[in-house]
């Protein structure tokens, strides 16, 4: 299994943000942004078993890590100006105090979770990543032309898409990649109430 934890946007604006997603793709073609579920801020990644893993990670040490946060508040971020990748249509974000301290705390979590009760997987928890620069993603791994098409639709979006990100679940999002299968939210986590 492979999993990651996501923070999500706001029900209202996650609705937003993959309506966008969605556009973007009919205008320039497929791309890997829509291999996940949702609109969202990756916060730890990397978290995958060994194929045939004995003693796999255990998915509800990794939801307890989650429910640490419930109820504990949004976190709002703070769209930075816009950077050019040629590769990855992306929102950058500002990496406040409190999404650190959340995003380290559960990375911290779940590379102990990786481990095993006994640590004897550590190669396999140190292959556990934070993503410490935030931003959501639009289009993923595409060309430097269909990046050119992409950030004009988003250009033409107007000031909502400057709006600050009001960060309203945290999700754990896992896929089976011995059998194929597509990313699925498998657990969330709601920071307001």
């Amino acid at each position: 299994m492979r999993h990651i934890l996501h923070l999500l946007p706001s029900a209202a604006q996650c609705r937003a943000y993959d309506d966008l997603r969605a556009c973007v793709a009919d205008a320039i073609g497929p791309n890997r942004a829509l291999d996940y579920p949702t609109a969202h801020i990756t916060l730890v990644q990397g978290i995958q078993d060994a194929p045939g893993d004995t003693a796999p990670i255990n998915p509800g040490v990794l939801c307890a890590a989650l429910d640490r946060f419930r109820h504990s508040g949004a976190l709002i971020l703070p769209q930075l100006p816009p950077i050019d990748t040629r590769e990855h249509l992306l929102l950058p974000l500002a990496d406040t105090p409190a999404l650190a301290a959340t995003r380290r705390a559960l990375y911290l979590a779940v590379r102990e979770a990786a481990g095993g009760p006994d640590d004897a997987r550590r190669d396999r928890a140190a292959r556990v990543t934070e993503q410490t620069w935030p931003h959501l993603t639009i289009a993923q791994e595409i060309t430097p032309e269909r990046w050119e098409r992409g950030a004009a639709l988003l250009a033409a979006e107007g000031d909502w898409l400057r709006e600050p990100i009001a960060g309203a679940e945290l999700a754990l999002i896992s896929r089976d990649v011995e059998r194929g299968e597509p990313y699925a939210i498998v657990y969330r986590v709601a920071l307001v109430r």
